[in-house]
């Protein structure tokens, strides 16, 4: 008769098979769950990829040229607040000369003057007679008046300046130009905007008229009315899109930095009418726009 082989060792037998079977069928599924997870993901990120191309391709140049020339801004108003950070240091020292900075390590007060031009009188002069600032960019003489300021037309289109600094007066109260103050004011209107139009993208500041120490009053009366004649300037200025800079503060401030002669100043008090002239320029808006301009084009110029 035939050996039989248990019922218990036949089934043990046929478990192995089986077990081998599941772990396949198990192993499949997971791969085929991994697969189908990854296809998604590669699907997602397909599809945020050609969102965000699709998005690129609706960007304009301008767009872009708008974030850059934001970037500029930044820059400026950071380099901006630095300068007046520095100008309301040099506004509490006296400083008697370019040379003589107590800060050695801090940047000189007149090398922020960039891309500048200044016209004017006498004491205009004196920016450039003390070595303040160019003599090549400083058109300022004895005698000068606003009906002078046609006769630099052609150096200033030379030049071609970002802002241009007019610093008249004393001058023209003398002599009564215009009649009084807003027969001056209009008087000075005309001849910026003849002279706007060779320098179209020039920003025009002008400066207030130092008053002259009282002493002056007995000799030239109408020398009281330089309030009343600031007054006027900058409403002009206002109207037409100039920027009327005040410095009668300043000149009150420091009336022992006046000459004997009670209108002209001395080389110290430079410095604080700089001083003043800077912060005019920095603090206008347009100006800090054309500042981010001009390195977007410089920066453009120099890369290859």
């Amino acid at each position: 008769m035939p050996r039989q082989t248990s019922p218990s060792k036949k089934k043990k037998t046929n478990v192995i098979p089986d077990v081998i079977v599941l772990i396949f069928l198990i192993t499949a599924v997971v791969l085929i769950l991994t697969h189908h997870a990854r296809s998604r993901q590669n699907e997602a990120a397909v599809k945020e990829g050609r969102e965000y191309l699709a998005q690129m391709d609706s960007v304009k140049p301008e767009s872009v040229e708008a974030v850059i020339k934001q970037h500029q801004l930044d820059k400026i108003a950071l380099e901006r607040q630095t300068i007046l950070n520095h100008m309301s240091d040099m506004v509490t020292k006296a400083a008697a000369s370019v040379t003589d900075d107590s800060d050695a390590s801090a940047p000189s007060l007149w090398s922020y003057f960039k891309d500048y031009a200044l016209l004017g009188d006498s004491r205009a002069s004196g920016f450039s007679y003390y070595g303040y600032l160019s003599e090549d960019r400083c058109f300022a003489d004895l005698g000068l008046t606003i009906e002078n300021i046609p006769d630099y037309t052609d150096q200033l289109t030379a030049l071609d300046p970002s802002y241009v600094l007019f610093s008249f007066g004393a001058n023209g109260v003398k002599n009564m130009i215009g009649g009084d103050a807003a027969g001056y004011a209009e008087e000075y209107r005309q001849k910026l905007a003849q002279l706007q139009e060779s320098l179209p993208d020039s920003r025009f500041f002008v400066l207030s008229i130092l008053p002259t120490l009282p002493s002056t009053y007995a000799d030239t009366p109408n020398f009281q009315n330089i309030d009343a004649y600031n007054a006027a300037l900058k409403t002009m200025c206002d109207a037409n899109g100039y920027v009327f800079i005040d410095c009668t503060d300043t000149a009150s401030q420091h009336q022992d930095l006046y000459e004997g002669d009670g209108i002209h100043v001395s080389a110290a008090f430079y410095p604080y009418w700089g001083a003043d002239m800077l912060l005019g320029i920095y603090r206008d808006p347009e100006s800090l726009n054309d500042m981010a301009d001009q390195q977007m084009t410089e920066k453009s110029s120099t890369t290859p």
